[in-house]
């Protein structure tokens, strides 16, 4: 008799309990996942940002040998790494397009491309005008 006494007494959690649990669990899941893929390509753009500073010191040694900056319009990384001897790795960001005005000022601009789900609308651009210190960035699209 103590054996079913005690099957009658123990409990284990209600239909509602472990619905109301599911449900909060939900809650978070659907507040953190957005909060992490935004996360995620916020730092993958840090890898445009970067590229673009590498082209910026490989332009500004270039001009100071050659009296001009380079500036071909569309390209590839790896063409933009011997023409400036650098060394840029794009795997989020690798479409590069650079010109030139005059040999005086140039524009760089990095496009996203789709690996990994990419929102490929995004690019980040670098503005750079003769006397200026610093180039001015830019971006735009969508992560």
């Amino acid at each position: 008799m103590s054996d079913l006494a005690e099957k009658k007494n123990s409990r284990g959690f209600t239909l509602t309990e472990v619905m109301i649990v599911v449900v909060i669990i939900g809650v978070l899941a659907g507040l953190a996942v957005p909060n992490y893929f935004r996360a995620v390509e916020q730092g993958r753009a840090n890898e445009a940002r970067t590229n673009l500073n590498i082209i910026h010191m490989g332009e500004k040694i270039l001009r100071l040998n050659t009296a001009q900056f380079w500036g071909p319009g569309a390209t590839t990384i790896a063409a933009a790494n011997a023409a400036l001897s650098v060394d840029m790795s794009a795997r989020y960001y690798d479409t590069i397009n650079i010109t030139r005005n005059a040999g005086v000022d140039y524009q760089a601009t990095l496009t996203r491309n789709g690996v990994e789900g990419g929102a490929s609308s995004k690019w980040f651009r670098y503005n750079y005008t003769n006397g200026n210190a610093n180039p001015v960035l830019t971006e735009g699209g969508n992560y």
